[in-house]
């Protein structure tokens, strides 16, 4: 009795209608299509551009409209009053918060001015720290695009590295089945020198050895069964379904890539520098924007301005306003000087807080440890990244040297192969000894393939150490 074995799995993997090339295009292009972390990054993105629209709308030159409340009533005499505040104003954030309004109180009695009182102003920060917080905020926000293109832009590197590292995945099968085919073979081959042997079938060596190969011949219809299963699964997150066999979808041909030396890049473009080195950027210029003295003044002219003697008269106003440790102590001065050379009317404000005092202090003492603590960030990732120097490139020379060794087995396999093609052709070898000769051969020609794929996934690994913002400007 002889067991039919099942011929070597080989790989051929092609698409009958597309090159190997080809079809690692397509396959990775459905694959980033229904990749839902993408399109959440994108989304992502598309809403930071819109907030940074905004926040330069919010934070540049504005002008308001208003016409204020329109009230309309009867008097006792049965005549009708109208009125109404409307106002104007034009501001420029850019220029120290200038601001330029115009407003009025206007009344009428039967369609005809009882009184209009109309103002002028012009207000404007001496000293503060609004021009600076609203560089900030701009910054920030554009900031905010920044990352949000960064994140979109890894995030295609790391679809990249789960579309390889699932590839990976089914190789690692396929060169299970290739390993469980050898043991067949060998196991078939003890089977028949039992049988050469003359051993009868009742005998205990002979259902010894055909339950190894019976036991063998399940691990590979293990394999394959758990290769077909993968296989439709990784298809289906391509967007493809498998009408043949797996071993026929899946490609043939990786990409082959130039490794990336870690040094390559610059180091101050390490992801954890840069970051680091932004946040005690963006942080030291919040603190200098927090001015502990700060400063405004506004001046302004007033027709037919109600005064202390309840008389409107045309008035000059000008005041001021000072802040001195956050509010810890608030003074304000104004007067309205009436045209007429009468008495001016003084407004006087002053607001005392002791512990405000004591607060900034504290505070001031925080920003210290904070802006130490970024220092302290900066140099961490500069210790990070002669590690990362170190790990990347002893990583590199560990696949240089597998991929090189694994490349010369192949080659030897490759020959041994084509002389027992012939050795079995002239009968010197059985069919099973040739087979397990290819099988060899075929495990090493898969590992090579995922030799290929560690190198992208070794770039990949590189790249997302550093910031690629010179790639952004040309997407």
């Amino acid at each position: 009795m002889k067991l039919k074995i099942l011929p070597v799995l080989f790989f051929a993997f092609s698409f009958s209608y597309l090159s190997a090339e080809e079809k690692i295009e397509n396959l990775i292009a459905g694959y980033f299509k229904n990749n839902l972390d993408l399109l959440t990054l994108s989304a992502d993105m598309d809403n930071a551009i819109l907030n940074n629209k905004s926040a330069e709308i919010s934070n540049g030159f504005s002008i308001q409209l208003a016409s204020g409340s329109i009230e309309i009533s009867r008097n006792e005499k049965d005549k009708t009053e109208i009125s109404f505040a409307p106002s104007t104003s034009i501001t420029f954030p850019q220029a120290n918060n200038l601001t330029a309004s115009v407003s009025s109180s206007i009344k009428l009695l039967d369609g005809s001015k009882e009184k209009a009182t109309t103002k002028l102003s012009l207000s404007a920060d001496l000293i503060s720290g609004n021009s600076a917080k609203r560089s900030i905020t701009l910054e920030e926000s554009k900031r905010a695009v920044l990352v949000a293109q960064r994140n979109l832009q890894n995030g295609f590197i790391n679809a990249e590295t789960e579309f390889y590292e699932n590839l990976k995945k089914l190789y690692k099968i396929g060169m299970n089945i290739t390993s469980a085919q050898k043991d067949l073979y060998e196991d078939n081959l003890d089977f028949e020198k039992i049988q050469a042997q003359g051993y009868s079938t009742g005998s205990t060596k002979y259902r010894l050895a055909k339950m190894e190969v019976l036991s063998s011949q399940r691990k590979v219809d293990l394999y394959q069964h758990e290769l077909e299963r993968e296989t439709r699964i990784f298809a289906g997150k391509c967007g493809y379904s498998v009408s043949t066999n797996a071993a026929d979808f899946l490609p043939s041909v990786i990409p082959q890539v130039k490794a990336l030396d870690v040094k390559d890049f610059p180091k101050e473009n390490f992801t954890k520098t840069e970051n680091a080195v932004w946040n005690a950027y963006i942080n030291q210029k919040k603190r200098d924007a927090d001015y502990d003295f700060t400063l405004s003044a506004n001046a302004g002219y007033t027709f037919d301005n109600e005064i202390h003697d309840d008389k409107f008269k045309n008035t000059v106003d000008l005041g001021t306003s000072l802040t001195w440790l956050k509010t810890g102590l608030t003074a304000n001065a104004g007067v309205s000087i009436p045209t007429d050379n009468s008495n001016p009317k003084y407004i006087l404000g002053l607001t005392i807080i002791p512990n405000q005092f004591r607060l900034n202090k504290i505070s001031k003492e925080q920003e210290a440890v904070a802006a130490n603590k970024e220092q302290i960030q900066i140099t961490s990732s500069k210790t990070d990244y002669v590690t990362t120097v170190i790990s990347q490139r002893t990583t590199l020379s560990d696949l240089k040297w597998n991929k090189e060794k694994n490349k010369e087995i192949f080659d030897m396999y490759d020959t041994l192969e084509k002389d027992s093609a012939v050795n079995l052709e002239k009968g010197y070898i059985t069919e099973s000894e040739y087979n397990s000769v290819k099988a060899n051969k075929e495990n090493y020609r898969i590992q090579c393939l995922i030799d290929d794929i560690e190198f992208i996934l070794y770039n990949n690994t590189t790249k997302l150490y550093f910031t690629r913002d010179e790639e952004l400007k040309h997407e």
